[in-house]
């Protein structure tokens, strides 16, 4: 038997590769003249929370920076980027929310509330947030993670022209809708059934999966795994398989037991 080590999986829509992404706070503007202390600018912070839809959250503070209305008079400011979330998804990115509360910071008196406002995408770029009294300036990077795109699992749906077999011993075709249909009639309305699973492991073998996913719907819980795409061809370990003869394997983890 061939083994694989165990490795977690993000659940997403097919694409690739897997992708590196980061929120940054890149910098703001103000709509007014906040110059306050001898330094002559407006000495900002904050908070934000970034929540990145099916992966989590994170927040944190802003630490200070500044900002020169007599230089900027109210156009975007730019700091040195400041990494406010990264995580490692399967392409495309869920859309992330980038939540931030601003205010300009006086010694002696309360601080003067600049406002806070948020924002939610899903490609990235650079993006502003709507406050009170000025704006919130953030950044979205993506960049490929070709090394992390194994931990990924893709679902790719069967074209409705196309229609996938599976080989009997007689020699004999049954199609994914004749397979369906059996199940449903046998099992799902005849029986009932608590669970199945169900390994396609031949090849173009994900194009038996669709139409038994469309029967079952609502009959009990199901489980489809498949070794290739509908249009895909599988591959299998030979029984002679050792790690010195297929070194690219070994690197991937698999071992002989």
């Amino acid at each position: 038997m061939i083994v694989a080590p165990f490795v977690e999986a993000d659940f997403d829509p097919p694409g690739q590769p897997a992708v590196q992404v980061n929120v940054y706070f890149i910098g703001m503007s103000l709509s007014e003249d906040m110059d306050d202390g001898a330094n002559g600018y407006a000495d900002i912070i904050g908070t934000y929370k970034v929540t990145h839809s099916g992966h989590g959250t994170k927040d944190g503070k802003i630490d200070m920076f500044y900002y020169d209305w007599d230089t900027l008079k109210g156009k975007n400011g730019y700091i040195k980027k400041r990494l406010l979330y990264s995580h490692k998804e399967c392409s495309p990115i869920k859309p992330i929310t980038v939540e931030v509360g601003m205010e300009e910071h006086n010694t002696i008196f309360s601080n003067t509330q600049l406002g806070s406002g948020s924002i939610t995408v899903t490609k990235p770029g650079i993006y502003e947030i709507k406050l009170d009294k000025g704006k919130a300036l953030i950044e979205v990077r993506v960049t490929p993670a070709v090394l992390y795109s194994e931990k990924c699992s893709y679902f790719y749906d069967q074209p409705p022209d196309y229609a996938s077999s599976i080989v009997t011993s007689s020699g004999g075709y049954i199609y994914d809708w004749q397979l369906a249909n059996m199940i449903n009639m046998w099992i799902a309305n005849r029986t009932g059934y608590a669970n199945m699973v169900f390994i396609f492991s031949q090849c173009f073998g994900g194009g038996m999966i669709d139409d038994l996913k469309e029967k079952l719907k609502g009959t009990g819980d199901a489980a489809f795994l498949s070794a290739s795409r509908h249009n895909e061809a599988s591959w299998g370990l030979a029984d002679g398989y050792t790690p010195s003869s297929w070194p690219e394997m070994a690197k991937r983890g698999f071992k002989k037991t």
